[in-house]
């Protein structure tokens, strides 16, 4: 946006610092150098990157071997056109409404365009997203780049909430926004005006210091309606980038009415109400889009897009009524789709994939994460998705307390009788504080001890029947039993290249993956090796819980990149 006149102008940076779309290996590496020079007590995390590491060297190696030109070309393919994520095209029509003008980049332009250095140069105020930042080891180098002598940085996003009582001290942020930064805008813009002298802008019942920094509490929705919501205005930042984007981000919910035990979505924004846009207002907007971009694909954000039922149902019928020709992508609760009516409702209205948290196959452990849902719930929810060739992408959490080796096998049954399309392996984290499995009652219960840490997206964790010493061993035997018996695709390795490949493809998929990890070479030896020593090494760390609490022992200053030395 050019606008004549005004001598203000903000940055929009959103994104994340490792994303794999670095442009290419070295800068990869570079900022995963950068990111464990901040991290703290990160052996553990360590060990999460490399197990998630696997599979993908494996296959990409399988692949490289194999003579299927098809699947290299379209497993090699990335969009030229990918869209921004949904908090740019939020923040730039807020922006465009206030009339204050703006540039728009994200954090991997940062590190790989010399042109976004300049639009920093040219700004004097910064909204940073933290929407994918994992921790301070990826914020803060982040900040420190962005910092110029007479700018303000302004940090929105779910980390402000789950570090909330965390925050480092520093010089270099002026105000952080909680809870819903839609309507913080207006204020900061009106703050921006005045040449950042009226700081009577934030109420003073809103706004607090600690630590030298201001944090502003953003007003919240005065019902459960989210109709009121400013929405994205995707012409603004097609016509900025000047490209077209033909997967649009979309979001209708906030909160959600479950506490899964693990989950701190309930509470991201300040707020512990579950509101969501209505049938007619999602159904406009998506039938606005589809005049536009006949083939729209809406990637729909919401952890719970399919509650209300109620509200699918509506939605879905008005869809079908007004012949939607886009299509959609959504998260579902295992419940929902283990009614088949359902799932033929939501295909016929343009549905194309849908996203479930299994968890685990375990019935005790569903209870223990207070998830609502039964394995045979799951079962079905699945098993109904795949009569219809509707796609199903499953996430699972290893190491959840009250884990043990005979629970993750009731999870690989699970997965071997259902078959899903993708899966993701996820090791279970205690980087999130405020999350209800981390209640000191349930910490009693299970005999939980967790390093309050941060600076790693994988803090040091304990309970009375795992520690995270173990999860690498459990998730490379889960995983390389998944691939070799063709049981579902690792995500990891093939899900971002999913546009390219058709589903006639799968079949060729599963046997190329199965050869990936039957063919043991240097890369499994490698892996195994490598997990056992993090293995030892974190263990130095899981000490009496007396001494747990101290940071003065070596090991937990000790730099995982100087293992190559060891």
């Amino acid at each position: 946006m050019q606008l004549e006149g005004l001598k203000h102008r903000v940055l929009v940076v959103t994104g994340g610092f490792i994303t794999g779309k670095e442009k290419n290996l070295f800068e990869t590496i570079r900022r995963q150098f950068i990111q464990l020079k901040n991290a703290k007590s990160n052996w553990y995390e360590m060990m999460v990157k490399f197990i998630a590491l696997e599979p993908i060297l494996l296959f990409n190696r399988a692949l490289k071997k194999s003579k299927n030109v098809k699947l290299q070309k379209a497993l090699s393919q990335t969009s030229t056109n990918e869209s921004p994520e949904l908090t740019e095209v939020i923040l730039a029509t807020l922006l465009e409404n206030e009339s204050i003008p703006y540039d728009l980049v994200s954090v991997n332009d940062l590190y790989s365009d010399k042109s976004a250095i300049k639009k920093l140069n040219q700004c004097d105020t910064v909204f940073l997203s933290t929407t994918f930042f994992k921790d301070f080891s990826e914020l803060i180098p982040v900040i420190e780049k962005l910092s110029l002598p007479n700018n303000k940085i302004i940090v929105g996003g779910p980390l402000t909430q789950m570090f909330d009582e965390l925050w480092p001290k520093t010089e270099h942020v002026d105000l952080i926004v909680k809870g819903y930064g839609e309507f913080a805008v207006r204020d900061i813009a009106n703050w921006i005006k005045s040449d950042f002298k009226d700081d009577s802008v934030f109420s003073t019942e809103q706004a607090y210091k600690k630590n030298g920094i201001v944090f502003y509490e953003a007003s919240q929705p005065n019902s459960t309606s989210l109709d009121s919501l400013q929405e994205a205005n995707w012409d603004i930042v097609e016509s900025y980038h000047d490209m077209t984007f033909n997967k649009i981000h979309y979001e209708s919910v906030r909160g959600c009415p479950y506490r899964c035990s693990f989950c701190n979505y309930p509470y991201l924004f300040n707020d512990k109400t579950f509101r969501y846009k209505s049938a007619t207002k999602i159904a406009d907007y998506w039938l606005g889009l589809s005049l536009k971009k006949p083939d729209v694909i809406i990637n729909c954000l919401d952890s719970l897009f399919t509650m209300p039922r109620k509200r699918l149902k509506e939605l879905c019928e008005i869809l079908i009524e007004k012949k939607f020709t886009g299509k959609w992508i959504c998260y579902a609760r295992s419940e929902d789709l283990a009614d088949l009516s359902i799932c033929h409702l939501m295909q016929d209205a343009g549905c194309i994939q849908v996203n479930i948290g299994l968890e685990s196959g375990s019935e005790e452990i569903l209870k223990n994460m207070n998830k609502g849902c039964s394995v045979e719930e799951n079962k079905k929810a699945i098993l109904n998705c795949k009569s219809i060739q509707l796609t199903t992408v499953c996430s699972l959490i290893v190491g959840f307390p009250g884990e043990t080796k005979d629970t993750l096998d009731q999870t690989f049954n699970l997965l071997e009788e259902t078959k899903p399309d993708f899966y993701f392996l996820a090791p279970f984290s205690t980087r999130i504080q405020n999350i209800p499995i981390l209640s000191e009652k349930s910490k009693e219960k299970f005999g939980i001890w967790v390093d309050t840490n941060p600076y790693s997206i994988a803090p040091y964790w304990s309970h009375s029947s795992m520690d995270c010493s173990e999860v690498g061993e459990h998730v490379l035997r889960i995983q390389r039993k998944i691939m070799k018996n063709k049981i579902s695709l690792n995500a990891f390795c093939t899900y971002t290249a999913m546009d390219n490949v058709s589903s006639n493809d799968y079949d060729e998929l599963l046997d190329l993956q199965a050869k990936a990890v039957t063919n043991k070479n240097f890369v499994f030896i490698f892996f195994d090796i490598a997990i056992y020593l993090f293995k030892n090494r974190i263990q130095k760390g899981l000490i009496p819980a007396c001494d747990r609490i101290s940071q003065d022992n070596w090991y937990f200053n000790f730099k995982p990149w100087l293992f190559l030395k060891l």
